[in-house]
């Protein structure tokens, strides 16, 4: 049998709540202990997935009071074990730069959760990839604990049903082993047709899906093909 790997769901802020009672209905039919599986709900909808592991999609970069945030003490007390940190949809529109992230990390690390942290690149040149990539992990690697996560999403890939380039997508995440002694998972149009060809490549310790793991038909293949 394979060696156990992360199953992420990152839900966004996809789900109705309507939608969400049907899913949480459909998702107690499945098992989810064959693999490490983690859901990322929005923050409103936290409590429906207590029985699972779970990760906050943020975190704030503040202790102070501030309307709107959700503390690092919060999420702690709500028994939530992980963090996405630098998704690629989160520095692009709300402008995170290394400075917020940085302080992200530091609230993680402060409150035991463990930091998911997410590096992407938009160049389809490998050499320029590289270099973007090194800059994301050089800019924080000094705050990351040794148990933190890489999740490597190529902007490229996120959401989009296309045909990805296996070769390519591997050699970054050698790069990413060569730069840091972190896990590394992959994201970026996972799905149950094509995770055949990740899953026996031995530098990725699991996937982050999105719509793949909001469709539960699809979910459940990822799974058996995963155990």
């Amino acid at each position: 049998m394979m060696k156990l790997k992360y199953l992420i769901c990152n839900h966004k802020n996809k789900l109705t709540y309507n939608e969400l009672k049907k899913y949480t209905n459909r998702l107690k039919n499945i098992d989810t202990s064959k693999v490490k599986f983690i859901v990322c709900p929005s923050l409103p909808y936290i409590y429906n997935f207590i029985d699972y592991e779970l990760c906050s999609q943020d975190i704030s970069q503040y202790e102070e009071v501030i309307t709107g945030e959700t503390t690092g003490k919060q999420l702690k007390e709500l028994l939530i074990k992980y963090v996405l940190i630098g998704h690629a949809e989160r520095r692009k529109y709300l402008k995170e730069n290394n400075e917020v992230l940085i302080r992200k990390i530091k609230m993680a690390n402060k409150n035991d959760i463990k930091v998911i942290y997410c590096v992407t690149e938009e160049e389809s040149d490998l050499d320029s990839a590289k270099r973007k990539i090194k800059e994301y992990i050089d800019s924080v690697n000094l705050y990351l604990k040794d148990d933190a996560i890489i999740a490597y999403e190529p902007i490229w890939a996120i959401g989009n049903d296309l045909e990805l380039d296996y070769n390519y997508i591997n050699e970054i995440i050698s790069y990413i082993k060569e730069l840091t002694n972190k896990e590394v998972i992959y994201g970026g149009s996972v799905n149950e047709k094509n995770i055949d060809n990740f899953i026996n490549n031995p530098q990725i310790e699991g996937f982050l899906i999105s719509n793949s793991g909001l469709d539960l038909d699809k979910l459940s293949q990822i799974i058996n093909k995963m155990s």
